[in-house]
């Protein structure tokens, strides 16, 4: 498994790693040979923020049945076998060699034999006999019974009232990391054989409360497989009603524990299991302390609200017992949530319906998520009894649904989506309705079929792609590295778990740990802090908060305009007050959740729009003109105005923020840490403790993600770890937790933006005015820079002859947002297609078309003095046209809409431009030290940090080049701030070219060393010149330093100079299918042209491109920050924050790198790629926009209409038209 993950480059930063291949040795346990669909949601509970899932997929899809199918000749593909991506549209090109990763020869495989089990550790082995007796765990705030049977369990029980029954665990051991009185006491029961049973009868089945859902699962199965022939199959139709909930149920991790009996309990308003139970009429035995038994049905009486049901305190769930279905009965379940797996639910319901004759003899209407506990619409069902199954019987359906619950309760977990609630509980019961009509077989009810598979559940299909790069010229040395698809330098010791990260380095002697207290306040005057109890507490050492520090106590980036530890106002929830420094990790958290602050409140703001209010800014706008924009203006044929809103991202690396700090002699402090910036680290450490630069060294080896979130942010780790260690003397290692990281370090800057275009009738655009605002949070960081960003990318592909922008970032009372993968350009990319976009719809062109009237050619000068070097725009977006067939894939679209009332589909072609290198002329620069010993080992160091984006692997093969030795003979061991100084902080995507450059120069000086021992002895080998060489007494080691030619940099204040040496050029295609019921979301192909230059390596490229683009699809579909009244981030871990998972990405994926492309500008003529991809991603946002304007289109509502980013699932139904349900459901539109 390890094996083929890490040759199919499904690795990057690699933290995910392990996890996943847990999760695939688990499956083979259990299937040997699944099918794809079956690999597919064994991952849905697996997250990766870095590949975009592609290569991951396609190392594990070789232990697919599917696969070895293929792999034995047996492709339904035929000659063209594409090893299990049948189908893939894999572009024709005689200058392309297409490769897929997955498509692994048997000589590149270690064979995989079932039959051979690794030897599990005998260390985590349990004997059988530990298991069958009582077991008791106390420790120093929790003890744990593990009863041996049911009567000891409810001994413990009595002996123990406020113990808590605990089967699977999911749930509570979440609940008591955020509880501020958590259970002391708990009984383990998942093993009580007595809640085990079942027991099957005439009337139903009757199973223990401890069953997994996995198994509950298994066992609906087995049922349905059993009667699928046989007269009584229509008394299991209950059993397909759960698989449908039990498909949505979780993900695999969490249905292998949890237990049916603890998801009954937990009572939970959106839960998805209650509704269906209810509407098969489930009925639970429960057993309490006193001996008593007594049988429930699980009702609206069964549940009181969120948390708590009518079940006692002294009370356990024995048994389900799940009563057969009826002949003329019909169920189903819906849930509908922002995310399509392993989500919690916004609405889910379950619905049956019992006919007599064609007649409605008995219906249940049953919902969560929509109050505080699961509500029946009894009203609703009263009105349709007697009924036919027809519109007449859904229109009353929907208006008496619509008046009997109507939705005024906001669930925290989700969010206040009332309106979208409302529009759900009519849209899924019209699904049901749609269903019931394709199931309903009679003289009486006859079944539309197309309309009902259009109303239907968008059902994903299997996943297919193609990755296609230039091969190397034949003539190329087979041991040259460069342009080849070398796999990532640590891929396997990702995959086997042996990567060291931050906080993978063993406790150290004397080491302490350091638990955060931050504001529970948005702003406000700290008017005291009491430590009394923390201090008191048995293992706390001292509390350390701004008094501690010796040096400056504010810091910055550009400006030292942050208090990381606040001084006096805490100006966000999540602002770091200070910390208790204990000998435990447990202890220090622990201890530091007990200190209390008073604070006096003082005026909060949390919106752009309230900062705009009140006038809460960053110093002055910055402004750029460009031509005469009201000369513009009078010529333009149209002139349209319009507001563009788009929302944050977290960053959401898998790592979170992490340092270890360990003080020496004379001052000196070794920080380990993970960071994009070393230099950063250390000026910040230094400047806190008032030392020099000189005694700070910082180490990192690997960076478990970043994005930008660990250039500024990492301070947040650094200075509270580095003042604890400077006071106390000893080793302190500060780790956030999941819910610290994302409520302290911010996240990209949200953008609102107003513009006025004025265009031609081509839709050539003569004129433009833009105001921007950027929510900064509360320090500006690099906030100013990002806005010259935005503005850089809203004038970067097009021509703009009259331009004024304006803009300025806004101080709310949020945490400081900061630098995200694209840095400002995915805001002003956004910002200049949306206003494409509704020239378009305004002059009724083609979007294509009007964005190719304005597209910038070879030789153009943008209005920031940037020179397009190469006509490679247009290249990239003829070539994505071909490669995606997107004129015959727009007619099929259309053909598609025409055909289909409830689901529309959208196909949008975008290009994109990203300028290197950074345009600020100092950060350009970067050193190298290269050593070679006399064994003819290499061993390189460098400034930059490898943060997943194959940084090292690159550098090596680099050096290789640069050496002619192979790459086996060179290592890069870590990046430390005492092997090259003053380095740039990794990101910009510039790295590889400014470190391969100092790499390069490097080798270079040492290879006009050693040549002169080469030509004396020309049979000799590497190390034997080496060896003369150091026997010569020549050194073999040196530094080296580059800085790229003619890069003038660009001034903002006079508007001189010029801010790139070259351009980074891509295109993509994206098409997406929506659903009008629901605001569901499928993308269902795109196709990329990134023009990379010569790829260093190209698999390592197209990995940074898929991941990229995914990560763009979460932040303009799917990712959403949301906050209380009071300006607490409620989406604060992966519970309610989902970044795309394995479902979210194109069904189809396909990647091409475009051929015969040179770069003089950059390192072997490659370039950037780690984030222009991501801007690509808009064709995702405006695939859907387009679907969701057929939707309007189809109703009758044309023109224009707001769509702001990101594009959730609620944003999409509520801007489809409302009159879609139920009126117009049976207008004759399918």
């Amino acid at each position: 498994m390890q094996e083929r993950l890490a040759k199919a480059h499904g690795t990057q930063c690699g933290f995910c790693t392990p996890g996943f291949v847990m999760s695939m040795y688990a499956l083979l346990r259990n299937d040997p040979t699944p099918s794809w669909k079956t690999l597919i949601r064994n991952f849905q509970g697996n997250l990766c923020r870095c590949t975009g899932y592609r290569p991951i997929m396609d190392g594990f899809k070789t232990f697919t049945e599917d696969f070895q199918t293929c792999m034995r000749g047996q492709c339904p593909g035929g000659s063209g076998c594409c090893k299990g991506d049948c189908g893939a549209s894999i572009p024709a090109s005689s200058n392309h060699t297409p490769v897929a990763p997955s498509a692994l020869s048997d000589a590149d495989l270690s064979p995989f034999d079932p039959t051979q089990e690794p030897t599990f550790p005998a260390e985590l082995q349990i004997k059988c006999e530990t298991l069958n007796g009582s077991r008791k765990f106390t420790g120093r705030r929790l003890t744990w019974f593990r009863p041996a049977n049911l009567a000891e369990a409810m001994k413990l029980k009595a002996e123990h009232p406020h113990a808590v029954f605990v089967s699977g665990f999911t749930k509570i051991a979440l609940d008591m990391k955020t509880q501020t009185t958590p259970p002391t006491h708990l009984i383990a029961i998942g093993h009580v054989q007595d809640l085990a049973s079942i027991e099957w009868t005439d009337a139903g089945v009757t199973v223990g409360a401890s069953m997994t859902f996995n198994d509950f699962e298994n066992l609906c199965r087995t049922a349905i497989l059993k009667h699928s022939e046989h007269p009584s199959e229509s008394k299991m139709r209950m059993f397909h009603a759960l698989l449908e909930t039990l498909q949505r149920y979780g993900s695999q991790q969490i249905r292998n524990v949890a237990r049916l009996g603890g998801a009954i309990a937990f009572a939970s308003s959106t839960s998805d299991i209650a509704p269906v139970l209810h509407v098969i009429g489930c009925s639970v035995t429960v057993f309490s302390t006193d001996g008593h038994r007594r049988i429930l049905p699980i009702d609206e009486s069964f549940y009181l609200e969120t948390g708590k049901s009518i079940l006692e305190h002294n009370e356990l769930i024995l048994s389900l017992h799940i009563p057969f279905s009826k002949k003329d009965q019909y169920m189903h379940t819906y849930k509908q949530a922002r995310r399509r797996d392993c989500d919690i639910a916004a609405v889910t319901c379950g619905f049956k319906v019992e006919f007599d004759e064609g007649v409605i003899k008995n219906i249940i209407l049953c919902y969560g998520g929509v109050a505080p506990s699961m509500v029946i619409a009894k009203e609703t069902s009263k009105h349709l009894i007697g009924r036919r199954w027809d519109e007449d019987m859904l229109s009353v359906a929907c208006e008496c649904l619509n008046q009997e619950l109507v939705v005024t309760w906001v669930d925290n977990q989700v969010g206040a989506m009332l309106e979208y609630k409302q529009r759900l509980i009519t849209g899924l019961f019209f699904m049901f309705y749609m269903r019931v009509l394709n199931e309903v077989q009679t003289p009486v009810v006859q079944a539309p079929i197309q309309s009902a598979r259009s109303a239907g559940k968008i059902e994903r299909g299997l996943p297919k792609g193609s990755q296609v790069y230039e091969v190397v010229d034949s003539n190329q040395p087979a041991d040259d590295p460069i342009g080849r698809p070398l796999v990532h330098m640590s891929a396997l010791e990702h995959a086997t778990g042996e990567a060291l990260y931050c906080d993978d380095i063993p406790p150290l002697r004397g080491e302490l740990f350091a638990g955060l207290v931050t504001s529970t306040r948005a702003h406000a005057r700290v008017v005291s802090i009491d430590t009394q109890t923390a201090l008191a507490t048995s293992g706390v050492v001292c509390f350390v908060d701004h008094r501690d520090i010796p040096g400056k106590k504010y810091v910055g980036p550009v400006t030292d305009n942050e208090a990381v530890f606040a001084v006096d106002e805490v100006e966000s929830h999540g602002h770091i007050i200070g910390c208790v420094v204990a000998e435990s990790r447990e202890t220090a958290r622990e201890a530091a959740a007990t200190v209390t602050v008073e604070y006096e409140d003082l005026p909060a703001i949390f919106t752009i729009e309230e900062a705009i209010a009140n006038n809460s800014f960053y110093g002055e706008s910055k402004i750029k003109t460009h031509g005469d924009v009201a000369a513009g203006f009078k010529a333009a044929d149209a002139v349209l105005e319009g507001t563009l809103r788009m929302g944050g991202q977290q960053h959401f690396y898998l790592e979170p923020q992490s340092c270890i700090c360990v003080p020496g002699e004379k001052q000196e402090m070794n920080v380990y840490i993970s960071t994009q910036s070393n230099t950063n680290v250390q000026n910040w450490i230094a400047a806190t403790l008032a030392i020099p630069a000189n005694r700070i060294v910082c180490h990192q080896k690997r960076v478990g993600g970043a994005f930008g979130g660990k250039e500024v942010q990492c301070s947040y780790a650094a200075i509270p770890a580095a003042v604890a260690a400077y006071k106390t003397g000893k080793p302190v290692r500060l780790i956030h937790t999941r819910e610290e990281d994302l409520s302290i370090t911010g996240a990209r800057l949200p953008m609102l933006a107003n513009y006025k275009v004025g265009c031609n009738a081509d839709g050539k655009i003569v004129a433009l005015q833009c105001k921007i605002y950027l929510d900064a949070g509360r320090a500006l960081s690099l906030s100013d820079f990002e806005l010259w960003a935005v503005f850089l990318a809203t004038d970067g592909c097009f021509r703009l002859p009259n331009l004024h922008i304006e803009g300025i970032c806004c101080k709310t009372n949020l945490p400081s947002n900061t630098a995200f993968r694209g840095f400002g350009q995915p805001q002003g990319q956004m910002l200049i297609n949306w206003i494409l976009s509704a020239i378009a719809e305004k002059l009724e062109l083609p979007y294509l078309q009007v964005i190719q009237s304005n597209l910038r050619r070879q030789g153009d000068v943008s209005t920031f003095n940037s020179l397009i070097e190469s006509d490679g725009l247009h290249i990239c977006i003829e070539e994505c046209r071909q490669m995606s067939h997107y004129e015959h894939q727009l007619a099929a679209v259309n053909e598609f809409n025409k055909k289909n009332r409830f689901r529309k589909q959208g196909i949008s072609l975008q290009p994109c431009i990203f300028g290197f290198p950074i345009c600020f002329k100092s950060l350009n620069q970067a050193g190298a030290l290269v050593h070679v010993y006399t064994d003819g080992s290499v061993l390189l160091a460098f400034g930059g940090c490898e943060i997943g984006q194959g940084l090292f692997t690159k550098m090596i093969q680099v050096a290789s080049r640069a050496l002619q030795v192979s790459v086996d003979k060179i290592h890069v061991s870590e990046t430390s701030s005492d092997k090259v100084p003053n380095s740039t902080s990794t990101g910009g995507s510039m790295t590889s070219d400014h470190c391969g450059g100092a790499v390069l120069n490097a080798c270079q000086i040492l290879r006009e060393r050693i040549d002169p021992f080469k030509e004396r002895d020309p049979s000799g080998t590497w190390e034997d010149w080496v060896k003369a060489a150091y026997l010569d007494r020549v050194s073999l080691s040196t530094t080296g330093f580059f800085r790229p030619d003619g890069l003038e940099g660009y001034d903002f204040e006079t508007h001189t100079g010029n801010p790139y040496n070259y351009h980074t050029f891509g295109a993509a295609c994206s098409q997406v299918e929506i659903d009008c019921v629901t605001g569901d979301h499928v993308v269902l192909r795109t196709d990329i042209v990134m023009d990379v230059g010569k790829s260093l390596n190209p698999m390592i490229d197209i990995g940074q491109i898929e991941g990229a683009f995914v990560q763009g699809c979460g932040l303009l579909t799917l990712e959403e920050l949301r906050y209380t009244a009071d300006g607490f981030l409620s989406t604060r871990h992966a519970g309610n924050y989902k970044i795309p998972g394995i479902v979210d990405v194109p069904e189809e994926f396909n990647v091409a790198l475009l051929r015969n492309s040179e770069n003089p500008c950059a390192i072997y003529s490659s370039k950037g790629i780690g984030e222009p991809p991501l801007l690509l991603a808009s064709t995702v946002f405006f695939a859907i926009k387009n679907a969701v304007r057929a939707a309007r289109e189809q109703d009758g509502l044309s023109g224009s209409f707001q769509f702001d980013s990101p594009a959730t699932v609620e944003k999409i139904l509520l801007a489809c038209p409302s009159t879609l349900l139920p009126s117009t459901a049976g207008n004759g539109a399918t």
